[in-house]
């Protein structure tokens, strides 16, 4: 397997010649290229590769091309997709290459590539269905071909490890040698997907495509892009949010060594020059005069103020089921509890970057995006040309984690740079501090929580009341339904507990600070308040949280399988020496079932020793098992260092972190042990890049509680005191 770059595809002479659809959204759009097109006969002697459909590609010498039309950013869907395609196909692994698709041949092809924005765990999910079908039906195809070739009927070819075999005369065709004939052919109007129990490829283990180039550094990244004459620039931005420059004395920078330009523009200020340090170091010397409009009076104070109020007038019901009310009132016993989880930066390893070149009515982008056809819209517009004229460059991204979706401001201001500076590639890279300060943050929230018990400690009502930023209110406003966000009450509208008395309620409190999708959404947080709170219903009523959680499980029998599992591999029931504690938690989030237990040990001065993690997930089918291990292993290196290091302040309206120095993750010597436990149900596809961190951190907070006895209501745990041994 080898994953070859958009800069080295081999020329591709083909025109568009049909487009037909197997399954809702799903767009076959078939080439043959130009040398082909009067005859089919005349195929031996062209040596270019065959578009069998918009995502394969065949070449005479039988390697075959997959295209992926998502985002590679370390999640190692650049494997799993192809795989998809590949298990359908019934082509030969070693045979296959990978190729990012292109945006703007998305477009030609009439949305072929139907969506590549990535993020929401939704690659596999998504998109298992047409990819499949595209590889299901390019093997009718070959298949076909050869039946014609040989004048024999269709029933008697099979396909296998890149051949179309005739079993009965013993003759057989490599795809190479069928695909010009197979390309001709119409689109089959419905074609039959294997069935779990003939897969060959999908669920085996495969060695990730991206990981040789990364290793051997010819990968290329956002960080990597050179263009021939490419100009660098550094910028400042208001260093309140809404705030923009009133003048610029640039008197200091002006006619230094490789300064080029000093750019005023929208709510930010560019050095351009021949270097990027150079131009770095000349923002330093800018003198700038910000209007705040306002916002420089915000601190974490006031914004807490702000969302508390919320509880008090905003508040607005989400999900209603039972009386509550009224249970409360009769209650035997009830409980209250309110937990804090504060803003986040996604810190991506990559810091923002972008590099864009505008000559005449042409547009060359190269952005490490999570969604390249977003990016080639903003590109589009800003430039004033047709998207058709705009050529955005796929990258991998050094992370991602839903900064780079759907807020792209370092592609517009890579575009508004590059506006100013026509017919150069502008190379534009924040500095650590820029990004960490000028993020769109995880929402900070409030979740206020009310129980009704019974007299033998069960849950009869449950009132959860929210208060938060919204993300959609912030980045998509339209998607609001009624003025309402039901996403900051994921995991609580949703839960999969079963309470006869439910109350959510939910007020939206937006403040300057830009917020935006951070891994896991407000799954990174409303588990965290949730199973925490079980936790101390158990604490409070004398009984165990696994048993507590498994009787509220009736209706998740799979759920409840998951917890059975990462109990006994815990080994729950067994006694600790005092100080070592272990803490569990479940949750279903993108059509996908989690559990998880961690392990901690508490040494002198409250130094936690995180000592195993043990997490169990059924997402339905796994293509990767590789992969699903190595997210789950993510999971607890993110979760981790947002429980205990993970928060943004804010101090007379600016963030007060800057770098990894007041903005720390978690470091190798920290990392536990962690064990997978894959409980693959079939029937259904989840996403795997994001469920997981919504159990680690609540099971880690639990482990601590256990351990101390101390229950922890706000994030992080270094504000208790509690620092990673």
């Amino acid at each position: 397997m080898t994953a070859i770059p958009e800069s080295v595809r081999l020329s591709r002479r083909r025109f568009l010649k049909a487009s037909a659809a197997a399954v809702p959204g799903f767009v076959l759009g078939f080439h043959l290229p130009a040398a082909m097109a009067g005859k089919a006969g005349a195929a031996a002697a062209v040596s270019d590769p065959v578009d069998i459909n918009a995502w394969i590609r065949i070449a005479p010498e039988g390697d075959i091309t997959l295209e992926v039309a998502r985002v590679e950013m370390g999640q190692g869907i650049a494997t799993a997709l192809p795989m998809l395609i590949a298990e359908e196909l019934e082509c030969d692994w070693k045979d296959v290459r990978m190729v990012f698709a292109s945006p703007a041949e998305n477009i030609a092809r009439n949305n072929a590539f139907v969506t590549m924005i990535t993020g929401d765990s939704r690659s596999v999910r998504d998109s298992q269905q047409y990819l499949r079908q595209a590889g299901a039906s390019a093997c009718f195809m070959l298949r076909q071909a050869a039946a014609q070739h040989w004048n024999v009927g269709l029933e008697e070819c099979s396909a296998s490890r890149s051949r179309v075999i005739h079993a009965k005369s013993g003759r057989h065709l490599s795809y190479g040698e069928l695909a010009t004939a197979a390309g001709a052919l119409p689109v089959p109007k419905d074609v039959k997907l294997k069935d779990q129990s003939a897969w060959t490829l999908l669920g085996k283990p495969h060695q990730r495509l991206d990981l040789p180039a990364k290793v051997n550094g010819t990968a290329q990244f956002g960080m990597d892009v050179h263009v021939p004459g490419m100009l660098y620039a550094a910028i400042v931005q208001c260093p309140v949010f809404g705030g923009k420059p009133v003048s610029v004395d640039s008197s200091e920078v002006d006619g230094k060594r490789g300064i080029v330009k000093v750019l005023t523009i929208d709510n930010f200020v560019a050095v351009v020059g021949d270097n990027w340090w150079r131009a770095q170091q000349a923002t330093k010397l800018l003198k700038i005069t910000w209007d705040f409009n306002g916002h420089d009076k915000a601190d974490d104070g006031s914004i807490r103020a702000f969302l508390e109020e919320g509880f008090i007038s905003g508040l607005k019901p989400v999900r209603q089921q039972g009386d509550a009310t009224a249970v409360f009132s009769g209650a035997a016993k009830t409980l209250a509890s309110e937990y804090f989880s504060p803003f986040l930066a996604h810190t991506t390893m990559e810091p923002q970057n972008c590099t864009a070149r505008i000559d005449g009515d042409k547009v060359d982008l190269w952005a490490p995006s999570q969604g390249p056809d977003i990016s080639l819209g903003i590109a589009a517009d800003i430039a004033g040309v047709p998207k058709a004229n705009v050529t955005v460059h796929r990258l991998y991204l050094g992370g991602g984690f839903g900064r780079r979706g759907i807020s792209q401001d370092y592609v517009r201001l890579s575009m508004l740079i590059a506006k100013r500076m026509p017919g150069r590639a502008v190379k534009m890279v924040w500095s650590r501090e820029e990004d960490v300060q000028h993020d769109f943050y995880r929402p900070a929230s409030i979740v206020r929580q009310r129980v009704a018990l019974d007299e033998s400690g069960q849950m009869i009502a449950w009132k959860i009341d929210v208060a938060s930023p919204s993300v959609l209110g912030v980045l998509r406003p339209a998607a609001l339904k009624d003025g309402v966000d039901l996403m900051p009450t994921d995991g609580f509208r949703d839960m999969p507990y079963t309470v006869s008395n439910l109350d959510v309620r939910y007020a939206m409190r937006n403040t300057a600070v830009p917020v935006g999708f951070w891994r896991a959404v407000y799954h990174s947080q409303n588990p965290f308040a949730r199973e925490c709170f079980i936790d101390e219903v158990c604490a409070s009523t004398n009984q165990d949280p696994v048993a507590y959680r498994r009787k509220l499980l009736v209706d998740h029998p799979q759920l409840a399988s998951l917890l059975d599992a990462v109990a006994k591999a815990s080994q729950w029931n067994e006694p600790r020496d005092a100080g070592r504690g272990v803490g569990v938690a479940v949750n279903e989030m993108d059509n996908t079932f989690v559990a998880a237990t961690v392990e901690v040990s508490i040494l002198p001065n409250k130094t936690v020793k995180v000592e195993r993690v043990i997490v169990a997930i059924d997402c339905g089918y796994i293509v990767n098992p590789n992969t699903v291990t190595a997210q789950i292993e993510s999971c607890v290196v993110f979760g981790m260092s947002a429980a205990f290091l993970g928060e943004i302040n804010i101090r007379d309206g600016k963030v007060v972190q800057s770098n990894f120095s007041d903005c720390p993750v978690m470091m190798m010597r920290h990392m536990p042990t962690v064990e997978s436990i894959l409980m693959p149900s079939g029937g259904f596809w989840g996403g795997v890049g994001e469920p997981p961190l919504s159990v680690l951190i609540p099971a880690l907070v639990n482990a601590i509680g256990t351990a101390t006895g101390e229950r922890i209501h706000s994030l992080p745990l270094s504000k208790h005191g509690y620092l990673l041994a």
